[in-house]
């Protein structure tokens, strides 16, 4: 199955028009969000989404129970409405696309025509493209298959999504066509995500924010991390050792949200999309970095000790798919300010690496082969920069160069000799870095 035919299973139909299905968060609810104009001034609110058997071929439709009434922005311009609705399952998180306007094309609309009900598979699929920001903020896209209004609809409160690697992008939220029933160019305009957001500070005890549950804690990671593919040997105790250090990150209060909003764009490779710092690689990433780095200082980061500690490792991110070295000229030109003059980077991504350690002295010669212009190297002034004197590592190194080239080494370890166990795990993180 494509990641397109899944967009069945967020897209709602609700009263006369459609909705998007957003999981949050809470374990009690999911949101939809909708326009304000479908749901406005009704007695019953009805949603449901649609899906195909893939065995029967038949159409099936499931109810969503409502909890409470909408939720509408304060801004009577802006026609943006929240609905709480019952958890549903196997439905996975969604990201928002954060940065939208440097994105102009390779959109779809998603919703469900009043032209296409009467029990059949009401849902269509548009892609689309943005044209320009309008008054209030609403945005303007060009669908490429020109549809007048009697075609569309019906769509409103439709999600807008951006597809790249394999995953979702919530981009915005349909609220009508741009000339409304004299639209004959296939204009819509569509809400951002950000509407959304006001929504949830307009009303702080009763909403949550629009972000997945793993960017709330980091215990729904655990079973993501430090997998140790590729080992002959069994080395499930290392693994769950290594995973089980994810209660001392608990404890220190640390989450993935409170290292977003301190560091920001500094956590992401140059030329990133701020979209990735919701993404769940990073936050597996900085999981891992943060168990290799508790058991290598021998002591638990929090939130007072973080800053030093990113200024003595720096851990940048990029979301490719492809080997590290496709990134080597963003990784040059990555924001490098307050590191330590003998600070280490580290880097991470979505692919295992060819080689996962790259000596100083091959460095110089890739930092020239990047042709960086001064001004585009981000230090402070008066430091060395990082990538001139020191190693560059991938953080896949934390488990191929110091446990899964050395697997023999692990095989006995238990919890008779876990003592021997930390005592190996920190030497070989010492021996990694000189």
């Amino acid at each position: 199955m494509s990641i397109k035919d899944r967009l069945p299973d967020y897209t709602i139909k609700i009263c006369d028009g459609s909705g998007f299905l957003f999981k949050l968060f809470s374990s009690e609810y999911f949101y939809v969000l909708t326009a304000k104009h479908v749901v406005e001034n009704k007695d019953e609110i009805q949603i449901s989404r649609q899906r195909i058997d893939l065995d029967t071929g038949k159409l099936l439709e499931e109810y969503l129970e409502v909890i409470g009434t909408p939720y509408f922005h304060a801004n009577e311009n802006i026609d943006a409405a929240i609905i709480k609705v019952k958890t549903v399952d196997n439905l996975d998180y969604i990201l928002r696309l954060e940065d939208i306007h440097e994105q102009k094309e390779q959109y779809l609309l998603t919703g469900h025509p009043s032209v296409r009900r009467d029990g059949n598979f009401s849902i269509r699929i548009d892609e689309l493209t943005i044209s320009n920001i309008k008054e209030n903020r609403y945005i303007e896209g060009q669908l490429e298959k020109i549809a007048g209004y009697s075609e569309m609809v019906g769509s409103s409160g439709g999600g807008i999504v951006a597809i790249d690697k394999g995953q979702f992008y919530l981009a915005g939220i349909q609220t009508r066509m741009s000339a409304g029933d004299d639209e004959m160019m296939g204009r819509v305009d569509f809400m951002p995500i950000t509407f959304y957001d006001e929504i949830v500070k307009q009303n702080p005890y009763e909403l949550s924010e629009l972000l997945p549950a793993y960017l709330n804690c980091f215990s729904h990671l655990k079973n993501e991390i430090i997998k140790l593919n590729g080992c002959c040997f069994d080395l499930t105790y290392t693994k769950e050792f290594l995973r089980n250090y994810t209660q001392k990150i608990l404890d220190s209060n640390l989450t993935p949200h409170f290292i977003k909003n301190h560091f920001k764009e500094k956590l992401l490779i140059h030329n990133q999309s701020t979209s990735a710092l919701n993404e769940k690689g990073l936050w597996i990433a900085w999981l891992e970095f943060l168990i290799f780095m508790n058991i290598l200082k021998s002591t638990s980061i929090n939130e007072e000790s973080l800053q030093e500690l990113f200024n003595s490792h720096r851990l940048i991110f990029s979301n490719t798919t492809k080997d590290w070295s496709t990134e080597m000229g963003n990784i040059v030109r990555s924001d490098f300010t307050k590191i330590n003059n003998d600070g280490k980077v580290i880097v991470s991504t979505n692919s295992i690496p060819e080689q996962c350690i790259i000596s100083e002295g091959a460095l110089p010669d890739i930092i020239r082969g990047s042709k960086p212009q001064r001004n585009e190297l981000k230090i402070d002034q008066g430091s060395n920069y990082p990538l001139a004197t020191s190693k560059l590592f991938h953080l896949h190194a934390f488990q191929r160069v110091c446990i899964i080239q050395k697997e023999i080494e692990y095989k006995d370890f238990s919890f008779e000799n876990e003592n021997e166990l930390l005592d190996k795990l920190k030497q070989e993180y010492d021996a990694l870095f000189n």
